[in-house]
């Protein structure tokens, strides 16, 4: 059973923020308006505590109306302050283990965001696949879906589409970034149990946790 969330009122951040705590953990999925922090922008990120229970909050994210020359910021969206006053400390406490697919780009997108933001402690599970089988296969979160739960995940050209009626990420529906990006980090949370008893499983636990998880930081 899977329940997907928006997060656009304080109410749900509020249920949020109780999920992580009581988990103890967050898998976190960013989407933004290309890949270089520097030059890009965070459009929202999705947030799973609990296998089968995720989370969307739009931060950036448009609405574009007939006019195609014409983009408005909708009002139903949480403030950065509210994200800051609920998450914020969630990102930065020692007691919640972070989880993610190539984290170091998402953490750089969110301290861009927020500002200076200690992770730690935290997980990168396409690290933890590199460490289990570096050369059998692709280590990215659609590509470990298909090896672990023969299932294939929308890819964002499939929602975004190609060519001249390729729509920009931040005027897509909320509702369809929403079930991508909650669906991501679902999938980020289901793995990483997965991974983490295959490195207990295979001895590889302390390879991963002394030499491969320091590197994210550097690589």
């Amino acid at each position: 059973k899977k329940q997907y969330f928006l997060v656009d009122d304080e109410d749900t951040l509020k249920q949020l923020s109780a999920s992580i705590k009581r988990s103890s953990q967050m898998a976190v999925s960013v989407i933004s308006t290309g890949q270089n922090y520097i030059f890009d922008d965070m459009i929202g990120l999705a947030v799973s505590s609990n296998v089968g229970e995720s989370y969307y909050i739009p931060l950036n994210q448009k609405t574009q109306s007939d006019d195609l020359f014409s983009v408005s910021t909708p009002s139903k969206q949480i403030s950065k302050t509210q994200f800051e006053k609920y998450l914020k400390p969630l990102f930065e406490s020692k007691s919640i283990l972070k989880i993610g697919s190539n984290i170091k780009n998402s953490m750089h997108f969110i301290i861009k965001y927020f500002g200076k933001t200690n992770f730690e402690p935290y997980d990168d599970i396409s690290v933890m696949s590199y460490c289990l089988s570096s050369s059998e296969h692709s280590h990215d979160v659609n590509s470990l879906v298909k090896v672990y739960f023969d299932e294939d995940l929308p890819k964002l050209d499939d929602i975004q589409g190609s060519g001249k009626n390729k729509i920009e990420l931040s005027v897509l529906e909320t509702e369809v970034l929403k079930n991508y990006m909650c669906e991501q980090a679902d999938y980020i949370c289901r793995l990483h149990d997965i991974l983490k008893q295959n490195l207990i499983s295979e001895k590889r636990t302390s390879v991963y946790e002394i030499f491969d998880r320091p590197l994210v930081k550097t690589l």
